[in-house]
């Protein structure tokens, strides 16, 4: 497959990008080239022959060790409530007026 000028216009004008909006050719024809070569790449590998390969997700058999979760329930209400003792009455917070009637 090769690329021509209109592909990439329709290209930019999909992306939302402004490559064809320049108005160097230069600069239109460097894309071109760029792209261009980019497929030559990408169809070189799609010709490699992967039929006797076995797909795999990780080159090494290696697992994460994970720690083990431990939970710790420790109640931090008293410690609250004394940082803000000066702002509490009967263990509800006490807060400047938002709302007049």
């Amino acid at each position: 497959m090769i690329i021509n000028l209109n592909d990439i216009k329709k290209l930019s004008e999909l992306s939302a990008l402004k490559i064809y909006n320049n108005k160097k050719k230069d600069y239109k024809i460097k894309i071109l080239f760029e792209l261009n070569q980019i497929l030559k790449i990408l169809n070189k590998i799609n010709e490699i022959n992967i039929d006797n390969i076995d797909p795999i997700f990780h080159p090494i058999k290696k697992y994460q060790t994970l720690n083990k979760d431990q939970i710790e329930l420790k109640n931090y209400s008293n410690k609250i409530k004394n940082l803000n003792k000066n702002n509490m009455q009967n263990n509800f917070y006490i807060v400047s007026k938002i709302i007049d009637k």
